[in-house]
């Protein structure tokens, strides 16, 4: 996780990538546990995605336009049908924010092939709600390890 980064070198990036795992790792575990995602932490994902991009020189206001009207459109829809938690939602656009579209599929399909397998080898009752959270987190940092795009 945050020890990848340290093998390099400690700089603001890196403390700042630090942060947004071991916060990413918290809201899994509060999805585990209440099946719920503080709000005020994915406030403080987005600040620590916002402020990364902008001491990179990063910030791209198209994208960020992007990514909220299509945050928008999906959220609208979700709410009608439920499709999935709007935590998870809004977990899935800020590693869309803080990656890039191709990064942010391959981790969406990963946590998804992750759920399946969880789903298949547990005893988990198939009428709850999973948390998906940690199965994002899982992704994420499987996505930022070993996938190079």
């Amino acid at each position: 996780m945050g020890c990848i980064c340290l093998q390099f070198s400690l700089n603001v990036n890196s403390i700042f990538t630090i942060l947004f795992e071991w916060i990413l790792l918290l809201i899994s575990l509060f999805d585990v546990q209440k099946m719920i995602i503080p709000t005020k932490l994915i406030h403080l994902l987005l600040i620590i995605v916002v402020i990364q991009q902008l001491i990179n020189f990063d910030f791209n206001l198209i994208k960020f336009s992007l990514v909220l009207l299509s945050y928008t459109i999906i959220s609208g829809i979700n709410q009608r049908y439920s499709w999935i938690g709007n935590g998870d939602i809004d977990i899935i656009w800020i590693i869309l924010l803080k990656t890039n579209l191709n990064m942010s599929i391959i981790s969406l399909f990963i946590s998804s092939c992750l759920v399946i397998i969880f789903q298949i080898a547990s005893k988990y009752d198939k009428k709850r709600p999973i948390p998906y959270a940690p199965f994002l987190f899982a992704a994420f940092i499987i996505t930022n390890t070993f996938v190079k795009i």
